[in-house]
């Protein structure tokens, strides 16, 4: 049997889920943030993905062979610290200010509206369409500290 590493970064976007590690659409086990596993898999060529709840990783073919561990890395959406950080700002921001920006500053209402808008759909993207981009899964050369 050949080895596989698997490292996930740890992150704040979901740290508190496992995300599960799929060989050639089998489910081998899952993955806590900032956990790195050892598994054995056949030797030869393999697809491997990572899904959690709806949304996943792309496939990444990867071969493998008794000589020398293959090291893949995990991790997750990379942009939905910024954009969760943004849209809560942002709507705390209207929250705390909406009617002295309503009444003081009207200019500022359709900015605040297509900032607002470009934040939704960036979000829907990566839970509908884009699903399967979430999650980013790439082979490395060498271990990952």
């Amino acid at each position: 049997m050949a080895k596989l590493i698997i490292s996930r970064k740890s992150v704040f976007m979901n740290w508190a889920y496992e995300y599960k590690i799929y060989l050639n659409g089998q489910k081998l086990r899952t993955i806590s943030s900032g956990e790195t596993i050892e598994i054995d898999i056949p030797e030869g060529t393999s697809i491997i993905n990572a899904k959690i709840y709806w949304m996943g990783s792309q496939d990444l073919p990867i071969s493998v062979s008794n000589e020398e561990p293959k090291f893949v890395s995990i991790s997750g959406f990379k942009p939905a610290n910024i954009i969760m950080g943004l849209m809560s700002l942002l709507t705390l921001l209207i929250l705390t200010f909406g009617h002295q920006l309503k009444t003081d500053f009207p200019f500022l209402k359709l900015p605040v509206m297509i900032i607002a808008s470009f934040f939704i759909i960036a979000s829907c993207y990566y839970l509908t369409i884009g699903r399967n981009k979430y999650i980013e899964i790439k082979e490395n050369p060498k271990p990952t500290e």
